[in-house]
């Protein structure tokens, strides 16, 4: 099973690890997160900025995506190969 983590605290949240370590052992895990905390700014979509995307690190059948943008456009960008 392919499984798409996300939020809005940032690549490095303590709580997104601890997500990514219980999801990995029910499939592929892809984590698509902000390069900071946007806490408090879950709905907000980037329009107007380019959008960069690292990827910083694959681990343990987990593969870490840093974006440089707000939280919803991790998700609904949607650029291959992501959810394909």
């Amino acid at each position: 099973m392919n499984i798409v983590v996300a939020n809005d605290d940032g690549i490095f949240a303590q709580g997104l690890k601890e997500l990514v370590n219980i999801a990995r052992k029910y499939g592929t895990v892809t984590v698509v997160a902000p390069d900071r905390s946007r806490s408090g700014q879950s709905h907000a979509v980037t329009f107007t900025d380019i959008i960069r995307v690292i990827k910083l690190r694959d681990e343990d059948g987990a593969a870490f995506y840093q974006w440089d943008c707000l939280c919803t456009s991790c998700v609904t960008a949607n650029p291959p190969p992501f959810f394909h």
